[in-house]
């Protein structure tokens, strides 16, 4: 089946900043990130023009202001079904052009101070497939000499969730994010009724009504064709 219901699905439960701040802070964990006030981060325009000149779509992209209201960082997420050999190349290219943007957007004199930053830019891939992601993680390890002599940071952050464990995902988080997503492993592994019933049991007693609704909203993008009519009913 295409990886795409479940991409939709994704971008959905995304589209609520509290949503993507829980999975930041449940799945991704940055240092950087823990104190994030949510009333400064804002669901961004994902388009953008290339180096070609074509637009660009991604998925998911959220950008955090400070107090100033100044841009501090930016958070691109794509959701991927299948592994991709070009992602941390892409990733790359995504980071590059929105630090490209903000420094051509800032007058000569303001990026020539002393002190001038761009802002942050992370990348995510959130994969759900069944195979393992076997993609470089950086630019530097695509290159015919990679470079061994540093340490060369990854050029994105890659979330793996067809291999996590969706029991122990249950137990450790007592949310709408880990109800929906701890739902990937467990159908790779021909698990899912066990989990499902695991999340009714144990989650969804802990969420408020709209939780609650936006979580069976996700199954039934998701995973439709996991679940019967009569049991959707049933939720």
């Amino acid at each position: 089946m295409s990886g795409q219901p479940y991409n939709n699905a994704l971008v959905r439960l995304f589209e609520k900043p509290q949503n993507f701040l829980d999975f930041l802070h449940e799945f991704v964990q940055w240092s950087h990130m823990l104190d994030i006030d949510p009333k400064r981060l804002y669901k961004h325009d994902p388009t953008y023009i290339d180096e070609q000149g074509k637009k660009t779509v991604d998925d998911i992209v959220y950008r955090y202001l400070d107090s100033q209201g100044q841009d501090y960082f930016f958070v691109i997420t794509e959701p991927q079904a299948s592994v991709d050999q070009t992602m941390a190349f892409r990733a790359a290219d995504y980071r590059h052009s929105v630090r490209k943007q903000h420094f051509y957007n800032a007058t000569k004199t303001e990026r020539e101070r002393v002190g001038f930053r761009l802002p942050t830019v992370e990348v995510i891939v959130l994969y759900h497939g069944a195979a393992r992601w076997t993609a470089p993680l950086s630019v530097n390890a695509m290159q015919t000499v990679a470079i061994t002599q540093r340490s060369v940071d990854p050029d994105y952050t890659l979330i793996d969730l067809g291999h996590m464990d969706s029991e122990e995902l249950v137990e450790e988080h007592r949310s709408l994010i880990t109800a929906a997503l701890s739902l990937f492993p467990a159908a790779h592994e021909d698990r899912f009724t066990d989990v499902l019933q695991k999340i009714i049991d144990e989650i969804i007693p802990h969420l408020d009504k709209e939780q609650r609704e936006e979580w069976i909203i996700f199954l039934t993008i998701a995973f439709e064709h996991h679940i019967s009519g009569r049991e959707i009913e049933m939720l």
